[in-house]
């Protein structure tokens, strides 16, 4: 390893509001089709310090026209036809006391600000934030990790499609309350980085949150001593962002490694030069190039001392190709030929030779091929050589893009302090005294504090269970009224084992889990019927109805003595006790599914082994 890393974290988790932190729409996705859409361009402008944001100047080049799909839960707040409302105070509330959580600082007043983001995923161009915590601290794995900043922002759109000359979003998503939580860059590794999030997730849950897939994000910022500060964005799967943090190291190492090398070769730049050879591939037989050559043009790029690079391994089944490449598809340019490959893939073995005779390149020099349509530009490959030519010199800082395979592809350059700026459509907010005392009275449980407080309600097992589901709200409001035990087996395992079926979990109301555990109370089902019964649900039948109509009554004391007598009688004379009697309770288990427990079922029948 090239020295320790640095790494810092961010944590973007969904307040769950009922209304949005700007306008009054609900929190709710909807999944139907959008009432209409409407397009527009975004351009950077030059900040109070009199520069421009690097990225967004990045993201104006690609000259994308952003769609936006508007839906009925939308208002022309989010659309950007009318000014913000006044900042949602119940999303302030918990944001006050997910900073007294962590021990932060809160200040007299919170400042809205804009944050510059050109990148198509807000209306406005601008990102609205707010600073409500500083210099709070978490406990994660035994050690102290500092929380800088807690922030309170607007959630951003939804991408629906990229493509290089638009991008599709929706408004679904746009303006829900976002708590950010950053911490100190004080993280030395993956393990540490997943402990720290982890920690900050199961903090965050003692808050009115939003559970799912999408409602809690995480962005990594990692440095390498000899390396650079990338920051990573929107990685959504904490239980692998230690390998995200590992690849990302290997990443930067092994590019490390490659300018090392380059130097050692006394390569500290590299030129690049350039040579039309649209004219070779007029007549080939790759349709593309044909294609290309006939309306746009290709171009090869010489690179000296660069030969055998190309197929160096980044980290997982990236090469330093791909990577390159990856500063080319924003552009609409899908990638570039070049001599480090194997060519007859290509089936332009002969025109790779005219190229060779064309162009001036020693054995160590690298060829590179590129095509432009016609609708790309010169100014598309600035990035892309920018890259190349920095590669004996530094690994570059950037914000990547989290990929599901936990590796990393390029975004944009990193954002600079000229994308903040006061908002001038909504005033300032002032925390009074009675606010953040409200706030510290109401506090939740903190993950531990929960964790004990169930372990002596339900067992240390199924305590965990319940803090790693999203069910512990309903488990609170059943539990005044049934066994806290069977609550919690339901909310977990019956629950978990129906989700396996495809049933929609987080949909079955309250209303029907209690009405479930009453007609057990009353001796009506049994326990065996829950997966049956919910396996039903979500519908708009009740408990009774499905019951009823399925067969699912508990099965009579008779009933079940018959069953039991059948199946003895089936095996005849006892040699093993034990087998005889697990052997008679699976069989009087299928007969009668779902209208009888294994544990009444098993003691009727060593009681009439007995007697």
């Amino acid at each position: 390893m090239t020295g320790t890393p640095t790494i810092g974290l961010e944590i973007h988790q969904q307040l769950d509001t009922k209304t949005k932190l700007f306008c009054h729409c609900p929190t709710t996705m909807h999944n139907e089709a959008p009432r209409f859409a409407f397009s527009r361009y975004l351009f950077p402008v030059t900040g109070e310090m009199g520069r421009q944001d690097p990225a967004a100047h990045y993201e104006f080049q690609k000259r994308q026209r952003y769609v936006y799909q508007v839906y009925s839960n939308n208002c022309l707040v989010e659309m950007d036809e009318e000014p913000p409302q006044p900042l949602n105070t119940n999303a302030l509330f918990y944001a006050v006391q997910a900073a007294l959580l962590m021990g932060s600082s809160v200040p007299d007043e919170i400042q809205i600000m804009r944050k510059t983001v050109v990148d198509g995923s807000n209306t406005t161009g601008f990102q609205r934030t707010c600073l409500v915590g500083l210099h709070g601290s978490i406990e994660a794995n035994g050690s102290t990790v500092p929380i800088e900043t807690i922030n309170i922002e607007e959630d951003a759109c939804g991408l629906h499609e990229r493509k290089s000359d638009k991008a599709v979003y929706d408004l679904n998503r746009l303006g829900i309350p976002l708590l950010e939580v950053g911490t100190a860059p004080v993280l030395k590794s993956g393990a540490e980085c997943k402990a720290a999030a982890l920690e900050i997730g199961q903090l965050l849950r003692a808050l009115p949150v939003k559970r799912g897939l999408g409602t809690i994000r995480q962005d990594v910022n990692i440095s390498l001593p000899t390396g650079a500060r990338v920051e990573i964005k929107g990685f959504q799967d904490v239980k692998r962002i230690d390998e995200l943090v590992d690849n990302e190291i290997e990443r930067q190492e092994q590019l490390i490694a490659i300018r090392d090398q380059l130097q050692q070769h006394n390569i500290t730049e590299l030129s690049i030069e350039e040579y039309d050879v649209s004219h070779i591939f007029l007549y080939c037989d790759h349709e593309l190039l044909r294609t290309i050559a006939e309306s746009g043009v290709i171009k090869a790029y010489v690179v000296p001392g660069l030969c055998g690079y190309m197929k160096k391994q980044l980290c997982g089944d990236k090469t330093l190709a791909t990577e390159l490449t990856e500063y080319l598809r924003p552009f609409g340019i899908h990638g570039f030929i070049h001599s480090d490959e194997d060519l007859a893939a290509y089936g332009v073995v002969k025109e790779w030779q005219q190229v060779k005779r064309t162009v001036t390149a020693g054995n160590n020099d690298l060829i590179m091929l590129i095509a432009l349509d016609a609708g790309s530009e010169e100014s598309d490959l600035q990035s892309f050589f920018e890259r190349v030519a920095s590669l004996p010199q530094r690994v570059p800082e950037e914000t990547r893009r989290a990929e599901r395979d936990a590796t990393t592809s390029y975004l944009r350059p990193l954002p600079g302090s000229a994308r903040l700026y006061p908002e001038t459509d909504v005033a300032p907010v002032q925390i009074t005294g009675s606010l953040k005392q409200r706030a510290y009275e109401t506090l939740p449980e903190t993950p531990q504090e929960r964790y004990q407080r169930l372990k002596t309600e339900i067992g240390g097992e199924l305590a965990q269970q319940l803090m790693d589901s999203p069910h512990y709200d309903t488990y609170a409001r059943l539990k005044e009224r049934h066994d806290p035990h069977l609550v919690a087996n339901v909310l977990t395992n019956v629950l978990g084992k129906v989700a396996q079926e495809g049933v929609l979990v987080e949909h079955i109301a309250v209303e029907t889990l209690d009405a479930l555990l009453t007609m057990y109370e009353n001796n009506s089902i049994a326990k065996s019927a829950f997966s049956y019964i919910l396996q039903h649900f979500p519908s708009s039948a009740s408990v009774e109805t499905v019951v009823k109509r399925e067969g699912l009554y508990k099965a009579s004391a008779e009933e079940i003595r018959t069953v039991v007598q059948e199946q003895l009688r089936q095996i005849g004379e006892v040699d093993n006790v034990k087998a005889v009697v697990g052997q008679t309770t699976g069989g009087v288990m299928q007969t009668l599914a779902g209208r009888v427990d294994g544990d009444e079922v098993k003691d009727l029948v060593q009681s009439i082994l007995e007697e």
